[in-house]
Formats: C-alpha cells, sequence, structure tokens
C-alpha cells in the first residue's frame, strides 16, 4: 500500500471518531439503562448542557443524591426496633454507666445521629472520660476544653494532671470547684504549688488525693510553715501520701482515711480520733516501720489499739503513746493492752515506772515506762464513771502486768487530785518488790497532809518494798507550820522497818522566801536521823537561783 493511501484512511478514521464524539451524551441519555434512573427534567438539562459544563453538573447533583441517600439512611436506622422501642431516658441512663477506657470509646458517636445526639448530652461519660487521659491531653487545649463542657457540671476526677497545669491553666480554673479526686505525680515544687492551692481553699470540694513523690527526692524546706486550715479542705475524706510529706498541717478535721507510703524512714506516726479496727480481721501482712521513733494512738480503745500494734513491726525502742477511755467494766485496758510476752512494750526490760494523773479535773491516769531514761510506753486511761473506780482499775490491773519484771527498779507515783487508797497502793508496791527507788511526787503539804501521811503508812510494812534503799518526796511549799506532821509520817512509816539509806525531800514553792526553809531542813534532818541514815533537802527554787 502507498504512503498516500494509507493516509487517506487514517484521516477516515480520524473524521469518524469525532463525528462519534458529538452525540455520545445525547446517545448515553437515551440509553434505557440510564434513562430509567434520571428524572425527565434532568434529562432535558443534560442534554442541553454542552460537553464541558456536563462533568460540573452531574457532580453536584450526585452530592445532591449522596445527602438524599444518607437521609434516607438515617430515617431508615431510626425506625429500627432498637430505636423505636427504648425510650430516650434508657438509652441515656446506659450510656451514663459505660466506663470508658480511652478517647476512643467516642466512636459510639459513629454509630448512628440518635446516638451521637444522646451521647453528647450524657454528662456522665464525659465526666467519666477525662480520667482516662493522659497527661498530654491537658496540653491540647481544644479537646480539654470540649471534654470539660460536656461534663457539665458534675465532679471530676483528674488522674494525671501535674501541679503546674492545674495551677495555671487557664482552661481548668472555672473548673477547679468540681475537682473531687486528684491524683498527681510531682517534684518538690509541684507539690509546693499544689499546697498552695489547697490552703488557699481552691479546691474546696475535694474529698481524695493521691500524691506521688520519687523516694529520693527530700520534702521541700518549710513547707508546712502554715497550717491548711480545716475550711479550706471541708470535704476531703481520703489522703494518700509518702512518708516524707506527712505533717499535722495538712490532717483536717475531715480526715477520715489517711494512707502513708513508708520508705522505711518514717520517725514519727501519730493516729488521732477513734480507729475502727474493733471488726477488722487480722491483716496477713505487718506495715515495717523500721526507722520508728515515737507512735501516737489518741483517743482509741484497747482492742482497736491492741490490733493496731498486732500489724505493725517497730523496733522495741520506739516509743509508744496511747490513750483511751474506757467504757465497760468489762474492758481490762492495762491487762489487756499490755502483756510481758508483747515485744513491742520491752517490759521485761524496762527501769523505771511512773504512775501520775491529770492534775485536772478530768479523770485521766498516766502509766509510762522508761529504761535508761528513755520513755518507752505512756497509757493514759480514763473511767467513763468515776474518778475513783480509775484509781481502783489502777491498782488492780497493773501488778499483774509488772510483778514478774526484774529489771525494774524505779518507781514514780505523782497523783495530785486523788492519791490512792492506803490498800490500793499497798497492792500495787507488795507486787513490785524489787523496787529500790521510789519517788512520791506533787503533794501539796498543806492541803493535803492527811492524804499525803496516809500514802506513806503503806510503806510501814516490811514486807512492802523491802529492798528501798532510796525515798524521794516532792512537796509543795514546806513552811514550819506542817513539817512537823511530815517528819511525824515519815517516822511512822520508817520506824517499823530497816533504816532507809536515804532519803531526799524536794519543794517546789510559789510564795516562799529562801529563809523559810532553813529550819524545815534542819526540822526534818533532826527528827528522821533515827531511821533514816541521809536526809537531803532541796529546794527546786534555790537550786535554780543557784544555778
Amino acid at each position: 500500500m502507498s504512503t498516500d493511501t494509507y493516509g487517506s484512511q487514517l484521516a477516515c478514521q480520524s473524521r469518524s471518531v469525532a463525528s462519534h464524539s458529538s452525540v455520545t451524551v445525547a446517545d448515553a441519555l437515551l440509553s434505557p439503562s440510564l434513562s430509567s434512573c434520571l428524572p425527565y427534567e434532568e434529562q432535558r438539562i443534560l442534554r442541553g448542557l454542552e460537553p464541558s459544563r456536563t462533568s460540573t453538573w452531574t457532580l453536584a447533583r450526585a452530592e445532591v443524591y449522596q445527602e438524599h441517600a444518607c437521609t434516607l439512611r438515617h430515617l431508615h436506622n431510626a425506625a429500627l426496633p432498637i430505636h423505636s422501642q427504648i425510650p430516650l431516658e434508657i438509652l441515656m441512663h446506659i450510656f451514663a454507666f459505660l466506663r470508658p477506657d480511652s478517647l476512643k470509646e467516642a466512636r459510639l458517636m459513629s454509630v448512628c445521629r440518635r446516638w451521637r445526639d444522646v451521647l453528647l448530652g450524657t454528662t456522665e461519660f464525659w465526666a467519666d472520660l477525662l480520667p482516662t487521659c493522659r497527661e498530654h491531653i491537658y496540653e491540647k487545649t481544644d479537646v480539654l476544653e470540649m471534654l470539660l463542657a460536656r461534663s457539665g457540671i458534675l465532679p471530676l476526677r483528674l488522674l494525671c494532671c501535674s501541679p503546674t497545669i492545674l495551677c495555671s491553666s487557664k482552661v481548668i480554673a472555672p473548673h477547679l470547684y468540681r475537682i473531687s479526686d486528684l491524683r498527681i505525680d510531682t517534684d518538690n515544687g509541684g507539690f509546693v504549688q499544689l499546697y498552695s492551692l489547697l490552703k488557699g481553699g481552691g479546691l474546696p470540694n475535694l474529698v481524695s488525693v493521691v500524691v506521688n513523690m520519687p523516694s529520693r527526692m527530700p520534702a521541700p524546706p518549710g513547707l508546712y510553715w502554715e497550717r491548711c486550715e480545716d475550711a479550706a479542705l471541708p470535704r476531703l475524706r481520703h489522703l494518700e501520701l509518702p512518708t516524707k510529706l506527712l505533717h499535722p498541717n495538712i490532717t483536717v478535721a475531715s480526715l477520715e482515711s489517711l494512707h502513708i507510703r513508708c520508705s522505711g524512714g518514717l520517725k514519727s506516726f501519730m493516729l488521732r480520733s477513734r480507729m475502727p479496727l474493733e471488726d477488722c480481721p487480722t491483716s496477713s501482712q505487718a506495715l515495717q516501720l523500721p526507722a520508728l521513733e515515737e507512735l501516737h494512738l489518741m483517743d482509741t480503745t484497747s482492742t482497736a489499739a491492741k490490733k493496731f500494734l498486732d500489724r505493725i513491726i517497730i523496733p522495741q525502742h520506739t516509743s509508744i503513746c496511747c490513750r483511751s477511755t474506757v467504757r465497760s467494766e468489762e474492758d481490762l485496758f492495762f491487762s489487756g493492752f499490755l502483756s510481758p510476752d508483747h515485744d513491742l512494750f520491752c517490759i521485761n526490760a524496762i527501769d523505771h515506772l511512773t504512775l501520775s494523773d491529770s492534775g485536772q479535773n478530768n479523770r485521766w491516769v498516766e502509766i509510762r515506762t522508761s529504761l535508761r531514761g528513755q520513755q518507752l510506753l505512756s497509757v493514759q486511761l480514763s473511767e467513763s464513771t468515776t474518778r475513783a473506780a480509775t484509781m481502783a482499775r489502777l491498782a488492780r490491773e497493773v501488778p499483774p502486768v509488772f510483778r514478774d519484771v526484774r529489771s525494774l527498779r524505779a518507781l514514780t507515783l505523782e497523783f495530785t487530785r486523788l492519791f490512792p487508797t492506803r490498800a490500793e497502793l499497798s497492792t500495787l508496791l507488795r507486787a513490785l518488790r524489787g523496787i529500790t527507788h521510789l519517788t512520791l511526787g506533787s503533794m501539796n503539804c498543806s492541803d493535803d497532809e492527811g492524804a499525803h501521811a496516809h500514802a506513806l503508812e503503806a510503806l510501814a510494812s516490811p514486807a512492802v518494798c523491802p529492798s528501798l534503799a532510796e525515798m524521794t518526796l516532792v512537796v509543795h511549799d514546806l513552811v514550819p507550820a506542817n513539817v512537823g506532821g511530815l517528819a511525824c509520817a515519815l517516822a511512822t512509816t520508817f520506824g517499823s522497818r530497816l533504816a532507809l539509806p536515804k532519803l531526799v525531800v524536794r519543794t517546789t514553792r510559789q510564795r516562799l522566801q529562801v529563809a523559810d526553809l532553813v529550819n524545815p531542813r534542819d526540822t526534818l534532818v533532826k527528827e528522821l536521823r533515827a531511821f533514816v541514815r541521809d536526809v537531803t533537802v532541796i529546794d527546786d527554787l534555790e537550786s535554780a537561783v543557784l544555778a
């Protein structure tokens, strides 16, 4: 075939394709498969359009049809039984009880429009969603603002918020009053900011606070110079802190639960108010406090105190102070709480026992034990009936506890309001046969001379304190007018037993002059020389002046 012939054939084919393309849209609309899907009006518009505008017009109509189809699907879903038969309130109640794990749970809004509308109005869902957010969410102010707005006015739980963001965020600031549960990981500077916010009343509805701090980081110095007043945290019930941050200035009156994460360095521990441990089962794991120096159990019962002490492991040299009110005669507080078998008290090793009262109008009596000058135990007791009943309990329960303590050598009795009777004191002293040093303290010679003399009479029997080597009397306002009665009582006491090696009379005075003591000192030395080998009279005020 020649070149001219081949070129003419290509030209004919090109004219044929161009002629076919010019009628493609019209021919396509005339086909039954497409014309049946389009309304007549749209077919007419398409026939009148130029090919260049056909594409734009068809895409616009496609979007209209898409929206129309979406509306029809929505209407279809709304007519399903799950929507038509479940009231809106029930669906909202179900969503309110969801416990979302992360922000991904918000995809429930994609199920359908009805679910989306209900979920957006369920404030409980968004309030529960906020604690699942990680710390970085607080830097995304748009997301945080959305969550806070959708949670309405419900209480908030913030579990990963830093103190810096909490105190400075303009998004969180309007919602601080809603925060009820706060869990913070912080350093020294962050806790200073948090404590400033707490004591300033910035979180008035706070119920629970948990603070975590690296174990090797020391507590901020001078943090608790200002006390957090009770009114600043009126609803705080639970507080959890590391040992280094624990301080009385942060323990407000409303606090019910205090959790301390001990790092082994806790030195002082106080539980004030009633401990509800009577009905609690004994824990299998004991709390170890190897560095504890002071333990205070205030306003408790003997049962609760015993159960608490059974759950801790502390050094034997720890000083323990317990204060309780006995409610019934069956509650054996001293003999029930104290036990020579209990390793905590070092009862078998003590060398000094002190029995005293409060010196006031209440009914408190106290037992103190010490070893080489260090106080190990202080137990305070108040009878719910009468003061006499408290003294009777003291004389009844103390002897069985200390009877077999061979290391006990010194006994101090300091009763100012009501001294034990002769029978009670005799029972006590007969049980403590190893006493070598006895101190009778805080006696007012002018007002209580009879009680003073009556107490000394209990020592008249040789069977009472047979090893007694030294006795100390602490007397208020010893003057010539009443020194005779004291000398007579002492002579009666020691006249029927072996001579006392040493007697020390220590006088305290408020209104006497130093010269008033010369005659009493000489009188006592003269009257008691036959019964006491060494008589010493010491005036505390005079000694202080000379010193």
